[in-house]
């Protein structure tokens, strides 16, 4: 595997992410490896961290083990059954979908067009200093171009 490519999974049989044997949830770790993982289409081994519970179901899109002795009996499942290692890559790539550049850019528009906007336009009315709320309002609407160019980058991509 390329060390510059260190994030490509996708020629990798399993991905495992365990930190430690002893149940430690690791609540300030993201689940990169699990996504990456489910892009890739390989099933991912992984321990008890609160990310993967988060946006996943274990037995279901990944697995999380206890002991070196049930990750090494995962690995020797999957490598024997063939349909179950083919379930579990297509449950990941259906939860990839959920991580896609187009559904993440989407969730920012949402949320920008959406309550940020309309929290923004009611702060607006509260009769704040003109110079101040100038400024604000220029970078604002210089976000929302910004943002409003990204999102047709991401489309014309997407289509081609």
């Amino acid at each position: 595997m390329d060390p510059s490519n260190w994030n490509d999974f996708s020629g990798v049989d399993i991905v495992i992410g365990i930190r430690s044997f002893d149940g430690q949830t690791y609540d300030t770790k993201p689940p990169s490896k699990l996504i990456n993982a489910w892009h890739a289409g390989t099933p991912f081994v992984g321990g008890h961290d609160s990310a993967f519970k988060q946006i996943g179901t274990p037995t279901e899109d990944y697995y999380v083990v206890t002991t070196q002795e049930e990750a090494c009996d995962v690995i020797a499942d999957l490598a024997r059954n063939t349909s179950q290692y083919a379930r579990i890559v297509q449950k990941g790539f259906d939860q990839a979908k959920q991580y896609s550049r187009h559904a993440i850019a989407q969730r920012w528009v949402d949320l920008l067009k959406g309550p940020i906007d309309i929290r923004y336009s009611q702060w607006t009315k509260r009769g704040v200093c003109a110079s101040w709320h100038a400024a604000v309002n220029a970078k604002y609407a210089y976000a929302r171009q910004e943002l409003g160019r990204l999102w047709r980058h991401l489309k014309k991509s997407q289509a081609s």
